[in-house]
């Protein structure tokens, strides 16, 4: 008993052992060994595989070998059968199955075992091996190159489609066959088969160029690759790749007949140009003169190289020496004001992903002197639309831009005079109305009349004109007002004006900065804040020894309206439909007072009152609404809009200015 189990151990150690994977089936298919190295190659513990049938491992199209194997179990088998088994993971495995059947002491069938060779890199080398001769066969046969393989005795062993009009044969026919036995001329055929038997010894691929003549007479040129193929580090076989280049030999000797003729006329223009050079040169003198009177040069910048090229006026321009080279681009930068490089380099950039640009900047020559120049830069793009140079022209305007300034400071000085002479005009009437008021109040000896209020009045309105033309005036002469420094000081004037004895009547404003308003807005929005005030001040407070009147201003939409909605009667609203546009801003005016309020009685847009008359058509003008809130004193909300476009450069000039 002890020797059989010894015996047993021993078994079970060499199979362990051996380099191969064994697999015992009994009688009825059932798995009761392997070892570990067939375990190790489908992936699986031992454990795992015991029980199960061997079918069970092996790909679903081999299983009908299986099958018939099985058939044979009561027989005694000894075969060999390539399997593909499916690993744990999926992935397949070819192997090379030694099957050998084993019988009991009875001579009844036991059981199999299978010896297991992996042979999947084989296989797997196999459908490579195919997978490259279909793919070979696919271009191959739809190739225009005549195609061929040859056997060390030059006889084809494959000729593709391409080959049947050129050798007056099928590729079926060609098979098999050598040149001569396919009617080709000696002299070729020989020039063919050396270039195949030196590539079969040198094992080195060979191009050759040969003239050939089909059967029908057609004369042919090819260009051929041949090209060694190996089996076991040996020549087995030779691929020839021949295109035909009859065309191109064609297109050759035409082109040597241009070429020859070109000679002559080379010849014959080399003498022309001598000629056109002696022209051109004295062309040249001529731009040079003409671009000095005009001070305009023009320069060129190779992008890839950084390379510049300056005519001569350019040199002159900037006063740079013309002995030394054009300066690179970022040398001619230091010519650039410093206020300008940046302004400079992103429009020279600008001009390579936009073609072109047009800019003026300011230079310093090496002296100190400060010039102005106008660029013009176009770029000049590659096939693949990569900008590979930016060319252009530069002329210096410094006299003609000294000009446009005194012409725009003239034109200053006339718009100042002007505002000048209107504000004085006013003044003028104001003083006149002062005098007549006065004439009148003489002769009446009626100090409080309503023609008395009615002169004053008229004499505010006046003022309140002249108070815009005194702005615009002291702002330089231009046509936008800075209209909060207005309103405060007319405001100033009106409290002046309305002085309420000891009353102690205080003024609250909240007036948004950058506000800027041309004389069509200015002066209605002006008398509007007049009326409205000096109605404060005449009406709101009789009585009281104290009070207050608010002025705000602002853009709709800044958060001013947000305590000025509730309660609000509206009396007049915006034309309806009307389109103000983008360029459109809303303004807001608020006055208001905690006097006595108006009375329900008087209805805002059919007043009596010769000022709340004036206020509803001055909004109308204005294209406005206005709104009338009479709880907890008087507040009246006035809102237009108002085009902006130049107002916003003035100012922004403003700004700078202060």
């Amino acid at each position: 008993m002890n020797s059989l189990r010894e015996s047993e151990e021993k078994c079970r150690s060499f199979l362990e052992a051996a380099n191969e994977g064994i697999w015992i089936i009994n009688a009825e298919d059932k798995t009761i060994y392997v070892n570990k190295k067939m375990s190790g190659m489908l992936g699986y513990t031992q454990q795992e595989m015991i029980g199960r049938p061997g079918w069970d491992f092996i790909d679903e199209k081999d299983r009908c070998v299986s099958e018939k194997i099985r058939e044979k179990k009561h027989q005694d088998i000894d075969e060999s059968h390539e399997f593909k088994f499916i690993c744990k993971d999926g992935s397949p495995l070819w192997a090379l199955v030694n099957t050998k059947s084993f019988f009991d002491r009875d001579g009844n069938f036991a059981g199999c075992i299978w010896m297991f060779t992996d042979i999947t890199d084989r296989k797997q080398a196999e459908e490579a091996l195919i997978r490259r001769e279909n793919e070979f066969r696919t271009l191959a046969e739809n190739s225009p190159d005549i195609i061929a393989r040859y056997d060390r005795q030059k006889r084809y062993i494959y000729v593709n489609p391409a080959a049947a009009e050129p050798l007056g044969y099928s590729p079926e026919e060609i098979m098999g066959k050598n040149s001569i036995e396919l009617g080709i001329d000696p002299e070729t055929t020989k020039f063919w088969e050396e270039s195949i038997e030196n590539v079969f010894i040198t094992g080195k691929p060979e191009t050759i160029e040969f003239n050939y003549m089909s059967p029908e007479g057609k004369d042919y040129y090819f260009n051929t690759q041949l090209v060694p193929e190996f089996i076991d580090e040996k020549v087995n076989s030779v691929l020839a790749i021949s295109r035909d280049i009859t065309d191109k030999k064609i297109a050759e000797a035409k082109l040597k007949e241009t070429l020859e003729n070109l000679e002559r006329l080379v010849r014959k223009r080399t003498a022309e140009l001598e000629k056109a050079y002696y022209s051109l040169k004295e062309s040249e003198k001529g731009l040079a003169e003409a671009q000095e009177m005009a001070h305009i040069g023009n320069w060129e910048w190779d992008i890839a190289a950084n390379k510049t090229y300056w005519s001569e006026e350019m040199y002159h321009i900037f006063g740079r020496d013309t002995n030394r080279p054009a300066p690179v681009y970022t040398e001619h930068l230091n010519y650039i004001h410093p206020d300008d490089r940046d302004y400079f380099d992103s429009s020279t950039r600008k001009a390579e992903s936009e073609k072109t640009s047009s800019i003026e900047y300011r230079i310093v020559l090496d002296s100190g002197e400060e010039r102005t120049v106008h660029m013009r830069a176009q770029a000049v793009f590659n096939e693949e639309n990569i900008p590979i140079k930016v060319k252009g022209t530069v002329q210096d305007i410094t006299e003609r831009k000294k000009a446009e300034q005194a012409l725009v400071n003239l034109e200053i000085a006339r718009k100042k005079e002007i505002h000048h002479r209107i504000k004085n005009n006013l003044q003028v009437i104001s003083s006149l109305l002062d005098l007549q008021a006065e004439n009148f109040s003489s002769k009446t000896c009626i100090k409080n009349s309503d023609v008395l209020n009615a002169f004053r009045e008229s004499q505010d309105r006046i003022m309140s004109i002249a108070l815009i033309h005194e702005e615009l005036h002291e702002g330089g002469g231009n046509n936008a007002l800075y209209f909060s420094p207005y309103l405060e000081k007319l405001v100033e004037n009106l409290f002046q004006t309305y002085s309420l004895g000891n009353a102690s009547i205080s003024l609250y404003t909240d007036l948004e900065e950058d506000i800027f308003f041309d004389m069509d807005t200015a002066v209605p929005l002006g008398i509007i804040v007049n009326e409205l005030v000096s109605n404060s001040l005449k009406h709101a407070f009789k009585g009281r020894s104290e009070g207050e009147i608010q002025i705000k201003l602002f853009k709709e939409g800044s958060g001013g309206e947000e305590k000025t909605e509730s309660g609000m009667e509206k009396n007049k609203k915006r034309p309806a439909g009307k389109d103000t546009g983008t360029a459109d801003t809303g303004y807001v005016l608020v006055v208001s007072d905690d006097g006595a309020g108006i009375p329900e009685t008087i209805n805002l847009e059919n007043s009596d009152s010769l000022g709340l008359q004036l206020v509803n058509i001055l909004v109308d003008q204005l294209e406005g609404e206005i709104e009338l809130k009479r709880d907890n004193g008087t507040e009246f909300m006035i809102k237009i809009n108002v085009r902006q476009g130049s107002l916003k450069s003035q100012a922004e000039e403003k700004n700078s200015q202060n």
